[in-house]
């Protein structure tokens, strides 16, 4: 029995090597047992970041570990709003809550351990395709909104926004006005107006944000 109890902990650790995150589904399928796992977990010999995650004990904390642990157990979610901001550098507001889209067909919550995880159903396919790009994080190919696609959304989701209702307006406009500041600077962002232009466009907002973009246009001291 030890035996087979030291082979499934090599198992697992190689499994885990490099930071890799690994579902239970995973591990289970180069056969080690849930009880082993949880018995590691409370060894201390392994780390579980979200429900059925687990990873190397000694990995050192990376912020962007939580989107790869979303990702495992929702490899169709997209992360968006603040939490894209948050990748991209572009925001001073550092959420508690990992903010992700994903497509309709996704039901129930997701768990994510003590993070609270805010997750939004996008009907419409280019909300899940148009402006994502894809990161690495231990092992894991993350889907984010790239930054002009962010910007675009958070302006779309924030108080500026007169078209939707009140309570889908999740973001301030002292918010938007940051990360568009933060966007457009060459020390943070380094965006450009023509792609925020033309990804509002994309989404049909771009006549909506035009007093946002002059006046982004007129501080960034570009000619209109």
């Amino acid at each position: 029995m030890m035996a087979r109890t030291s082979r499934a902990s090599r198992i697992v650790l190689d499994a885990l090597a490099d930071g890799a995150i690994k579902t239970l589904g995973d591990l289970r399928g180069l056969g080690v047992s849930p009880q082993t796992l949880r018995r590691m977990v409370d060894d201390g010999r392994i780390a579980s970041p979200g429900l059925g995650l687990y990873q190397a004990a000694d990995v050192e904390f990376d912020e962007r570990e939580q989107f790869a642990s979303v990702a495992r157990v929702v490899p169709s979610s997209v992360v968006w709003l603040l939490s894209a901001a948050a990748i991209h550098r572009i925001t001073q507001v550092m959420p508690s809550d990992i903010w992700i889209a994903v497509p309709p067909s996704h039901r129930g919550s997701v768990e994510m351990g003590l993070t609270p995880v805010r997750a939004t159903r996008l009907s419409r396919p280019r909300d899940l395709e148009v402006g994502i790009e894809t990161v690495t994080v231990h092992g894991v190919e993350v889907r984010v909104t790239n930054p002009a696609r962010t910007v675009v959304d958070l302006w779309r989701f924030s108080t500026f926004n007169k078209a939707i209702q009140q309570q889908f307006r999740k973001i301030d406009d002292e918010t938007f006005l940051d990360a568009l500041s933060n966007y457009l600077s060459p020390d943070r962002g380094n965006g450009s107006l023509e792609e925020l232009s033309g990804m509002a466009e994309r989404f049909g907002v771009l006549e909506a944000m035009d007093a946002q973009l002059k006046t982004a246009n007129y501080r960034s001291g570009m000619v209109p």
